[in-house]
Parts: structure tokens; sequence; C-alpha cells
């Protein structure tokens, strides 16, 4: 998942990084009304969850605000891993850039 983020910012830089960075350093968090891992879900008083996918964005926000260069996705090191049938430790096109 880390990495299918990485590559919708990279495609999507300017407005994705643009959301992602007006959030400042505000908690993320993906509410969810029965995921607990990928999110987290209310309990009344507080949320309660792994909150996985607001973890890995707020990550992510850390990554471009800390950058000089250019953003370029990064894939895992996974032995013979393909995205719809794309080798992904070939060299993909970097759209994404720095604002």
């Amino acid at each position: 998942m880390k990495y299918c983020l990485e590559l919708k910012l990279q495609n999507n830089f300017q407005r994705f990084s643009k959301v992602l960075l007006s959030t400042n350093d505000k908690p993320i968090v993906e509410y969810s009304k029965k995921d607990k891992v990928w999110g987290a879900v209310d309990s009344g008083e507080y949320y309660e969850g792994v909150n996985a996918l607001g973890r890995l964005l707020m990550e992510l926000r850390e990554k471009i605000k800390d950058s000089d260069t250019e953003f370029v996705a990064t894939p895992p090191d996974v032995e013979g891993l393909r995205i719809l049938n794309i080798d992904l430790k070939k060299t993909m096109p970097n759209n994404g850039y720095k604002t």
C-alpha cells in the first residue's frame, strides 16, 4: 500500500501534494465504520484502530515536506513483484516534482 500511495503521489503530484501539505502537522485519520486496521472506528469519545492508511499518508507527507528534490516512488525490494505485468524493478517515468 505504501508503494501504491507513492505512485499515486508521483502521478498526481500537484494536486495530491497540495492536499497532503495542507494538513500541516495534524493527524490524518482514515474514518471507517468497520475497519480497525486501515482506519479507525468511532467508539464514542475517541476513535479506535490501527489507522494504517492514515499513518502511511502522514509518513508520505513528511517525506515530501522534508525533500529538496523531485519525488520518485521507490518500488519495494520484492523478487518478481509485478503490477499489470510490469516489472517494478525497471525504471518507471517520474512525473513527480517538488512544488
